[in-house]
């Protein structure tokens, strides 16, 4: 199985694309944090029968107007994207690290956990595992 990061850096590419690839560091971790929120949401509302997809919704209408329907979209996107081609990743998204790495860019370390399962007590690896693609 894929590691959870490079899954999600996949998932959110439709959010991603709405970013310039030169993006500060804070705007990369918003968008990841909105990816991995949808991503959670999808699991824990199907497994549960909860509404946290209708609360993170909800939420994007604080955005200013101009942004809001771009993020309506993406958002749309990656719960479609959820359902269709990641459909059987029951896995959720854990602790996550985003950092500039060395040399340029960003790196993206995630914990995978399983729905009901405690935290795992392992620290983020000292190294960058996955650059991001935000174009």
């Amino acid at each position: 199985m894929r590691k959870i990061s490079a899954t999600i850096l996949d998932f959110g590419t439709p959010l991603f694309d709405l970013i310039p690839p030169d993006a500060p560091i804070d705007t990369q971790r918003e968008a990841l944090s909105i990816a991995i929120l949808v991503w959670n949401a999808v699991i824990i509302d199907e497994a549960k029968g909860t509404s946290h997809l209708n609360d993170a919704r909800k939420s994007l209408r604080a955005l200013p107007t101009a942004g809001r329907a771009l993020f309506d979209k993406a958002f749309d996107e990656l719960v479609a994207s959820k359902n269709r081609d990641f459909r059987d990743d029951k896995r959720l998204v854990g602790n996550w690290e985003l950092r500039v790495a060395p040399g340029g860019g960003a790196s993206l370390w995630a914990e995978a956990r399983e729905l009901g399962a405690p935290p795992a007590s392992t620290p983020p690896p000292a190294r960058p595992m996955i650059k991001p693609r935000f174009r």
